[in-house]
């Protein structure tokens, strides 16, 4: 794999990235913020796509949408990595970075928005989707036995292309008591697996696929890592290990 981005395995948090990894049309990364970035450089603008978005939280949070947007360049499908991952903007007399792991959502749909005929979201819903948030219209939320039996259909029945979002964090859970823990089997999480195996390799649907680690969301970087590295051997993408 390319590693684009390679800073080690320090805090992610809200605006770090640290790891940004691609092969082909694949890209894994530590922080979400990312995957914005990443379906830039993949999709194409005459098109339309479903984003089928995997994840513990909705990442849909659109808090001055307004002013961020303004300060987006013309030519920010053209940025790179890290001059994406610097984009600031300016509010009440203090500047704050533009794209962070929580907004991304919001504002590849305010930009692509015309390009975007489905949202299928599969998540815990930890979070809100205000309608200024993403077009609701097109949004179609599941529970979660989806992930283990409809993927490949999803995505082979669209009529779309398809933008495949997965975050590591889905598989995890947090209480008050146990902290995080991960709250489906090794054998779930081959079954999941599985279907974007499927999806990936037979449906010729798949136009980007993005998986995030998000390590403090799964407790820390080993936990992430345990379970990416299970997805890493099927689909025989590169390990990260820690040492």
């Amino acid at each position: 794999m390319k590693k684009l981005v390679d800073k080690g395995f320090g805090d992610s948090l809200q605006y770090h990235l640290n790891l940004l990894y691609q092969k082909e049309n694949i890209y894994v990364m530590d922080n979400h913020l990312a995957a914005l970035w990443c379906w830039m450089q993949q999709i194409d603008k005459e098109n339309s796509y479903h984003i089928i978005h995997i994840d513990a939280h909705e990442d849909t949070v659109g808090d001055n949408l307004g002013l961020m947007l303004k300060s987006i360049p013309a030519n920010f499908a053209e940025l790179t990595i890290d001059e994406f991952c610097e984009l600031s903007y300016s509010y009440n007399g203090n500047r704050g970075k533009v794209v962070s792991w929580n907004n991304y959502l919001p504002i590849f749909d305010r930009i692509y928005r015309k390009n975007i005929n489905r949202y299928s979201f599969i998540t815990h819903e930890l979070g809100e989707i205000r309608t200024n948030d993403i077009s609701k219209k097109k949004l179609i939320q599941y529970n979660a036995q989806v992930v283990f039996d409809q993927l490949y259909n999803m995505v082979e029945g669209s009529k779309n292309e398809v933008i495949i979002n997965l975050d590591i964090d889905y598989f995890f859970r947090y209480t008050d008591v146990e902290g995080f823990f991960q709250a489906f089997t090794d054998q779930a999480i081959k079954v999941v697996i599985d279907q974007l195996i499927d999806a990936y390799f037979f449906s010729q649907k798949v136009k980007v696929f993005t998986i995030a680690l998000s390590p403090e969301c799964c407790g820390g970087w080993s936990n992430a890592l345990r379970v990416y590295n299970q997805l890493a051997q099927l689909f025989h993408l590169d390990e990260i290990h820690m040492s």
